[in-house]
């Protein structure tokens, strides 16, 4: 069904009643309509990714509009950004590429909510103490009409510098930014501008998000991104990202990733298996994931698996 076997299962669920149901070797593939709960088949249908790629909004249930809308456009995928592209010049824009295109023009037009440039500035130091003062301009060109350039200003040049002419000189382009401080950048200015927005159900991701940043100063960009004020979701290698997170963070917000001896992608609580349960106890959450092979916490999650599957088929019973 799924000829680019990027999905081989969908499973959408709803109290209880299968809104959708796709997949290779389980059958027809079916949907739940919109006015009742009868099923419609998608005999014929082709499709790569979602099946709710190829339904009609009109059509089917209201709790499935509302997740392909929710996807659609409730997302913001940071997966791809590119430290490149962000420290290019760009022209205006309401919204950072999703390969990190158009920085400096975003950041311009978060110049125009008041405080909102000032609020991002100041989370970014909160972050990044030694962070320089930022500027932004805007020239003709024959490509657009006002490019934008992203530049900083750090306080210890002033001495090499005479007078505020001689400062400005000194500005050093956004293209010669470390990685970690325009990801640090991009980052928080987009979590505020949807906090901003009204956008606070809305989710981001974020993928490695230790790439590039100093150590010293993943604390406080975990810590910001902990207490951020929108959902997000983000995948780390990193034992120090675990560490700067609480005991009761940790817990809560810490999942594992695995596949199962089928192959398929699973996921659960990191603290909810028995072995990193009782370490917590003992060790920080950083040092739980350095002390406890993944392989064995795969084998204990898919026990985990199979015997509250095994429960939930006892008690249909």
């Amino acid at each position: 069904m799924y000829e680019t076997n990027l999905v081989t299962k969908e499973r959408v669920v709803s109290e209880g009643i299968d809104l959708l149901s796709a997949g290779i070797g389980n059958g027809p593939a079916f949907f739940t309509l919109r006015e009742n709960l009868t099923h419609q088949s998608m005999a014929g249908l082709s499709f790569s990714n979602s099946a709710l790629s190829v339904l009609d909004d009109k059509q089917i249930h209201p709790d499935l509009q509302s997740l392909k809308a929710y996807f659609a456009n409730g997302v913001s995928n940071f997966e791809l950004v590119s430290a490149f592209n962000l420290k290019q010049d760009s022209i205006y824009s309401k919204q950072i590429g999703s390969r990190g295109e158009n920085l400096p023009g975003f950041l311009f037009e978060l110049k125009r909510s008041p405080g909102l440039f000032d609020r991002v500035y100041t989370r970014v130091q909160e972050c990044f103490p030694s962070a320089p003062s930022l500027g932004l301009r805007h020239f003709p060109s024959e490509q657009s009409d006002l490019p934008v350039a992203l530049s900083a200003f750090e306080e210890n040049t002033r001495q090499l510098a005479k007078g505020p002419k001689g400062f400005a000189q000194l500005a050093i382009s956004s293209r010669h930014f470390s990685d970690g401080f325009i990801r640090i950048l991009a980052t928080i200015a987009q979590i505020e501008y949807m906090a901003e927005q009204g956008k606070t159900g809305h989710l981001l991701l974020l993928d490695e998000i230790e790439n590039g940043v100093h150590p010293e100063l993943l604390q406080g960009f975990v810590r910001y991104l902990a207490t951020a004020p929108i959902q997000i979701i983000a995948t780390t290698h990193s034992p120090m990202i675990l560490n700067y997170l609480t005991d009761k963070q940790a817990k809560e917000s810490v999942i594992l990733l695995y596949r199962n001896s089928e192959g398929r992608s699973r996921s659960c609580r990191y603290f909810d298996l028995p072995s990193t349960k009782k370490k917590l106890g003992i060790l920080g959450p950083g040092e739980v994931y350095v002390d406890t092979s993944i392989e064995q916490l795969a084998r204990e999650a898919e026990e985990m698996e199979r015997g509250a599957s095994a429960q939930a088929g006892a008690a249909t019973q």
